[in-house]
């Protein structure tokens, strides 16, 4: 089986009781030291999944982009050389969902469609809930800057 979280305790538990845990936490730091797999949610939908490597490597959700983006590099010359995905916008209401994508209203990707679809995980090991999937641009970093 998988394990989502764990830490060592969950890899002695996992090896040889073959439980499974799962790990809930806002410091992706913590979650990338103890997952297999990693689960990104926003206001409780999925927006990814995949297997930790390829999460922390080549994230495709623009909020996955955007939380890794904001981690720490406790090297100051790539902390200063590392790029930003912007989020701006407030989160939306619990009460008055926004139609589509319940990320659109903070996406720096965000265009007319994703209004009015919703975006379901898609893919096997990875999941990713986007109809723009996909590392974020230079061009598009620009021009959230911009805006």
């Amino acid at each position: 089986g998988r394990r989502v979280g764990g830490g060592p305790c969950g890899r002695v538990c996992h090896r040889v009781l073959g439980l499974e845990m799962i790990f809930s936490a806002h410091d992706l730091r913590g979650v990338k030291n103890i997952s297999d797999e990693v689960m990104v949610l926003y206001r409780g939908r999925v927006m990814e999944k995949a297997p930790k490597a390829q999460l922390y490597d080549d994230p495709q959700h623009p909020y996955t982009q955007a939380l890794l983006s904001a981690v720490p590099i406790p090297d100051p010359v790539a902390e200063r050389a590392k790029q930003i995905v912007p989020m701006s916008g407030d989160m939306p209401s619990p009460m008055n969902p926004p139609s589509g994508c319940v990320f659109r209203g903070r996406c720096p990707r965000a265009q007319d469609d994703c209004a009015q679809v919703v975006p379901q995980p898609d893919g096997d090991l990875l999941l990713v809930a986007c109809i723009h999937p996909g590392p974020m641009r230079e061009s598009e970093l620009r021009q959230h800057a911009a805006s």
